[in-house]
């Protein structure tokens, strides 16, 4: 019953086996774990270097939605002071092009996941007002008496797209976690020009 004991006798052929095995178990522990911190470590990089990806492309897509809010904005206002005619103007026609930068990333807009998606529709609505803006040259203006009659959707589409792109905007500039590199605790930093601006401050006061 005790014979698994026989180490306790000292002898060397006794030492030498649970030497091996201690050392058996050992070696098995390292061959698991090292393969997983590992692949741990490399999950983590991988997983930062996506999200710097996904950021770096929310901040250019920012860029052009900003864009498209101030072309759409402005066709909206002149509007307000005209007729559907407008949507057929040269302003009109230069906020119904989908900005360069935003077209550049459409294959990689699904890494933005519903962001992306909403991108995506505001393309389309883009794209659809210029193809009804292309049927109003075809037409000839000339021929049509009323833009209202031909195209009586084409506002509601310019103000989709204005509500899409603020909606866009706003959520991507909300989208990550604004601590820089990885969060270093730049309060200090940050701090120090506010309490020399409340030094000087009380120092005005003083005098």
């Amino acid at each position: 019953m005790f014979a698994g004991l026989d180490w306790m006798n000292g002898s060397p052929e006794a030492w030498a086996a649970w030497t091996q095995a201690v050392f058996s178990v050992l070696a098995i522990c390292v061959a698991i774990v090292v393969p997983w911190r590992y692949r741990r470590r490399q999950h983590k990089a991988e997983a930062a270097l996506e999200r710097l990806k996904a950021r770096s492309l929310a901040l250019l897509a920012t860029g052009a939605c900003k864009q498209v809010v101030d072309g759409v904005g402005e066709v909206l206002e002149l509007k307000g002071a005209g007729t559907h005619a407008i949507f057929f103007g040269e302003a009109a026609r230069r906020a119904a092009k989908v900005p360069e930068e935003l077209r550049r990333l459409i294959p990689q807009l699904p890494m933005l996941g519903r962001n992306g998606a909403l991108l995506q529709d505001l393309i389309l609505v883009l794209q659809g007002i210029e193809s009804m803006q292309h049927a109003f040259d075809r037409k000839g203006v000339g021929h049509l008496r009323d833009p209202d009659d031909a195209f009586p959707f084409i506002g509601e589409q310019f103000e989709l797209a204005m509500r899409l792109a603020e909606e866009i905007e706003l959520r991507l500039s909300n989208l990550f976690d604004m601590r820089p590199l990885d969060g270093l605790d730049l309060a200090p930093s940050l701090a120090a020009p506010d309490r020399h601006r409340r030094q000087q401050a009380a120092g005005v006061r003083q005098d």
